[in-house]
């Protein structure tokens, strides 16, 4: 149906006077308006009736669909921003996603397969009703299968058992109706296809193929929404999921099938017709949904555009959610410091050392340096503190004195290489820290390494023997006889050592 048609010319209706013209004119906008509507609702109805052949379908729509795919310019779209997907992530840091039954990569077994996507999505509908919905309270929404466009739904169960499982499409997560234990199609929020071989053989995309059956299951969709008794769902937008037993993407459809019109009685020219001019097609990327084990990856991108569009789906049936997801988001920077106080890494109480930005996770470095602060490396006894620029490890036996309360000697053993060899680890006098970059001290199993920080002025020094060799002319430190020198010291950055 063409804009056009919907123009009228004012100064064809004829009228002699001004007010007799006007209502005259409103008289034949409204018999017009009235007209067109039951038009589309007789093009609805006669779709929803007999759209039941998806190859059909395909036929009519494929040619477009693979000329879009190919169009990088102008053609389909992703339905996610990826700022989207990350506050996503921020915000369902805390929340349990629990996929019992795995998926079945190893071995083609259709049961296993449909038993881990009837758990894995009733897993995302569940955990989002109860993150941001209603917490006590049980999900209104369950997880049935048809067998095509016109069937009856089934659960897993019901359909292993009648040995119907081998003519599933797909599974749909569906609002239940207590007064009607028959599930329609008016009643299904979000519809997930399951086949095989879901991606282009030379590409990461999703296939002409599957893109025009996910469409096929939308416009069903759509129409049962609009011809429904029950107002619930949208009736303009219905997204779709198309998995198989490793990957996924989403398929958004989203129009006004009030511009749908009868093209000469056949519903498949008529539902193709209105996809191409006067709907909106979006199509995700297509990434990893399930591991090797047959594990969701739930913080990656398949599984995230599959939530999200879970999210939005159900949305669409319950309204708003009571907690949104911004403001989970923004709760990521104060979780994250909460981690940094759990590790030790900064005390309860106390700013972290490095400051980062709550709403991203871009972490700030500042490079200013106060000069007045008084916390420097401490090292404890059975630490081992690692030099790069010398290739060894020594592991602290004590911190022997501190000369002046601002330096401190401590004394190591190498790790690797010779047993015997001793090493007198000699803070420097200047304040700041003591180890530059390069060195890292392993605590408990775990390496801590410090970045590079202002430079050191001369006044490192090197016990050999019981005395000090500094840069800098200084006094003894250590009274102890005098022994034959070893061989010449590595100094770094603020720290002196010496083999013996």
């Amino acid at each position: 149906m063409q804009l056009g048609s919907h123009q009228y010319d004012l100064g064809s209706v004829g009228g002699s006077s001004l007010d007799g013209s006007f209502r005259k004119t409103e008289s034949v906008i409204s018999s017009r308006s009235a007209s067109s509507s039951k038009q589309a609702l007789k093009a609805t109805k006669e779709c929803a009736r007999n759209l039941t052949d998806i190859n059909l379908f395909t036929q009519h729509l494929e040619e477009w669909v693979i000329e879009n795919l190919h169009d990088i310019e102008h053609g389909f779209r992703s339905p996610f921003q990826l700022n989207d997907l990350q506050n996503l992530d921020f915000a369902l840091e805390s929340v349990l996603f629990q996929q019992l039954h795995r998926m079945p990569c190893s071995y083609n077994s259709k049961e296993q397969e449909f038993l881990a996507l009837e758990d894995f999505l009733h897993a995302i509908s569940d955990s989002l009703w109860h993150t941001l919905w209603d917490e006590s309270g049980p999900s209104p929404y369950s997880i049935y299968c048809p067998r095509y466009s016109g069937s009856k739904f089934y659960t897993v169960e019901k359909a292993i058992a009648r040995r119907r499982l081998d003519s599933l499409c797909g599974a749909a997560l569906v609002s239940r109706n207590e007064t009607d234990p028959h599930v329609r199609w008016d009643q299904v929020v979000q519809f997930a296809v399951f086949k095989p071989n879901i991606i282009n053989e030379n590409e990461p995309t999703l296939s002409s193929s599957s893109i025009c059956e996910a469409l096929f299951y939308g416009a069903r969709i759509l129409l049962s929404r609009t011809l429904s008794k029950y107002s619930m769902g949208s009736t303009g937008c219905v997204y779709v999921l198309v998995l198989d037993s490793n990957f996924g993407g989403v398929v958004k459809l989203e129009g006004d099938l009030r511009k749908l019109e009868l093209v000469s009685g056949d519903p498949y020219i008529s539902i193709v017709n209105w996809i191409k001019h006067y709907s909106e097609v979006n199509i995700s990327k297509v990434d990893r949904v399930w591991n090797k084990l047959g594990n969701a990856n739930w913080r990656d991108l398949g599984c995230l555009q599959i939530i999200l569009a879970t999210l939005y789906s159900i949305g669409q049936w319950s309204g708003e959610s009571k907690i949104s997801i911004s403001s989970l988001a923004t709760d990521h920077g104060r979780r994250l410091h909460q981690r940094r106080i759990e590790r030790g890494v900064v005390s309860q109480g106390e700013k972290s050392i490095i400051p980062f930005d709550h709403d991203t996770e871009i972490v700030k470095v500042d490079t200013k340096y106060d000069r007045d602060r008084e916390d420097r490396l401490k090292l404890e006894k059975g630490e081992v503190l690692e030099m790069e620029d010398v290739r060894d490890r020594f592991q602290i036996n004590d911190g022997l004195w501190r000369y002046g309360g601002s330096m401190t000697v401590y004394g190591g053993l190498c790790v690797f290489g010779e047993k015997d060899s001793v090493c007198k680890l000699t803070e420097s006098h200047e304040p700041g820290p003591s180890i530059d970059s390069g060195q890292s001290v392993i605590r408990d199993g775990h390496r801590e390494s410090h970045e590079p920080g202002p430079s050191i002025d001369p006044g490192q020094s090197v016990i050999r023997g019981g005395h000090r060799e500094s840069h800098e002319p200084g006094p003894l430190i250590d009274p102890a006889p005098p022994v034959p020198l070893a061989p010449s010291p590595s100094v770094i950055s603020g720290v002196s050592l010496c083999h013996h």
